[in-house]
C-alpha cells in the first residue's frame, strides 16, 4: 500500500473538513466587513478592533483542521469565499451575524467530528473538539459584548468598555492565543 492508497481510506473526512474550512473562511470574510462597517459607518473603533482581532484568528483555526488532516495523509481542501452582501443598519445586526458564524462554524466542527468518530479516527475528533471549545468560549464573549451593548448609556461608553476586552482582561480567544505567543 502507498501513503496516497492509505490516505484514501479517509476521503469520507474531505467533504466535512471542506465545509469546516469554508465556514472559517466565511467568518474570516465577513467579520472584516463587519469590522468595516463598525469602524467607518458607526465610528466604534474598539469594537472594529475587536471584531478585526477575531477575524484574523479563524484563519489559524482553519490551519489546525489542515494539520488534522494531515495525520491521515489527506490534503485540505479550500472552497470559495462568498462575498458579504448583507445591509447592516445597526449593532444588534452585526452581532446576529458574529453570532450566526460562530454557530455556522460549530456546526460545521460537529459533523466532521461525528464522522471522524465513525470512521476511525476518534483521536482527529477529540482535536477537533478543542476547536469546538474555543468557537464556543468567542461565541460567549460576543454575546457578553453584545448584551453589555444593549446596557450602555451611549455607544460611546460602550466603545471605552470594549477596551478591556482589547487588552486580554476577559478577552476573547485571539487575546489568551496572542499572550501564550510570547
Amino acid at each position: 500500500m502507498t501513503a496516497k492508497e492509505y490516505g484514501a481510506r479517509f476521503n469520507v473526512l474531505s467533504a466535512p473538513a471542506r465545509r469546516v474550512t469554508e465556514a472559517y473562511e466565511r467568518a474570516a470574510r465577513h467579520f472584516d466587513e463587519m469590522k468595516e462597517i463598525v469602524k467607518v459607518d458607526f465610528g466604534l473603533n474598539n469594537t472594529s478592533e475587536f471584531i478585526h482581532r477575531t477575524a484574523h484568528w479563524f484563519p489559524g483555526q482553519f490551519d489546525v483542521v489542515g494539520d488534522i488532516l494531515h495525520q491521515r495523509n489527506i490534503r485540505q481542501e479550500y472552497g470559495a469565499t462568498e462575498a458579504f452582501d448583507r445591509r447592516v443598519a445597526d449593532m444588534d445586526e452585526v452581532y446576529t451575524h458574529c453570532v450566526e458564524l460562530l454557530d455556522e462554524i460549530e456546526r460545521a466542527l460537529l459533523e466532521f467530528i461525528r464522522v471522524c468518530d465513525a470512521s476511525g479516527c476518534e483521536a482527529q475528533g477529540r482535536q477537533l473538539e478543542n476547536l469546538q471549545m474555543a468557537v464556543s468560549t468567542e461565541r460567549e464573549k460576543y454575546i457578553s459584548a453584545w448584551s453589555m451593548y444593549d446596557e450602555a448609556n451611549s455607544p460611546t461608553s460602550y466603545d471605552s468598555w470594549m477596551l478591556h476586552l482589547l487588552n486580554g482582561e476577559d478577552g476573547p480567544a485571539w487575546a489568551q492565543a496572542e499572550e501564550g505567543d510570547d
